[in-house]
């Protein structure tokens, strides 16, 4: 198996923007969050000189920082950049430049997880509107998973409304398919790490995700988080025993159009 590395990906996408970005600002024209962001007051070019500025080692301004932890991942940017660059990975990089500094994101970022091991934020709410004779998907990873033509992953943000993963189980079970349903939260894509712009621990969870994935000898993967299929095959090039592992977007099973 052999897994590219973020930390390395992150290296190269930040020499090549320092080396091609040209100031357009179209990249951040193209963000849904800063229509909402009322503390900016800098146009587009100025806002990404500021963020140019960050990744040359230098201070981060406050305008910088609100519109770096402030994006929300939904890659309305990811093709938008007229010289090939990836701003959609760039928000990592600006995350990372920012931390590192000791400049830290807003404390409401950190209360989107609960660090101890034993509890989880998304299981407790789900708990709280399921009987656990209702949770109808794994929620962790089997010794010896069964082997099934699909693996859904659901991701983690989903569980906090298990109705959706209910839904689509019923959506499955009407497509009379062969699968395997996982939402849980032993594994993650490291979205939840790299929003703070923790890349080393990013890094680390979403190998063990691919891994866990892979122990499933599933035929196919889908998923149903946008940002898991991002993370873990738009950031990252993910090769498994010599060939791309099989994946897919849950809209292309039930008759939608395509991804991302």
């Amino acid at each position: 198996m052999v897994l590219s590395s973020l930390i390395e990906r992150l290296k190269q996408e930040k020499k090549a923007f320092i080396e091609k970005c040209d100031l357009c600002g179209i990249c951040i024209e193209k963000c849904q969050v800063l229509s909402y962001l009322k503390l900016l007051k800098k146009n587009s070019k100025e806002l990404q000189e500021d963020l140019l500025h960050v990744l040359r080692g230098n201070e981060a301004s406050q305008e910088a920082c609100n519109k770096t932890f402030a994006c929300s991942q939904c890659a309305s940017c990811l093709h938008s950049c007229p010289k090939g660059l990836n701003p959609y990975l760039m928000q990592a990089v600006f995350k990372e430049a920012i931390v590192i500094r000791g400049q830290k994101p807003k404390k409401s970022i950190e209360l989107t997880r609960l660090e101890n091991i034993q509890y989880d934020l998304q299981d407790i709410l789900c708990d709280l509107q399921l009987k656990p004779f209702e949770v109808r998907w794994l929620r962790k990873i089997p010794i010896n998973p069964k082997q099934t033509d699909l693996l859904l992953f659901m991701g983690c943000s989903v569980r906090m409304m298990p109705d959706k993963i209910l839904a689509t189980i019923d959506i499955l079970d009407k497509l009379e398919l062969d699968y395997t349903v996982l939402a849980g939260g032993q594994v993650c894509c490291g979205f939840k790490y790299l929003i703070d712009g923790d890349v080393e621990n990013a890094e680390s969870s979403s190998r063990e995700l691919v891994l866990a994935l892979e122990s499933f000898r599933r035929k196919k993967v889908a998923f149903w988080c946008g940002t898991c299929y991002l993370s873990l095959f738009l950031i990252r090039i993910i090769v498994v025993g010599g060939m791309p592992l099989a994946r897919l977007q849950l809209r292309r099973l039930t008759g939608g159009e395509g991804g991302i």
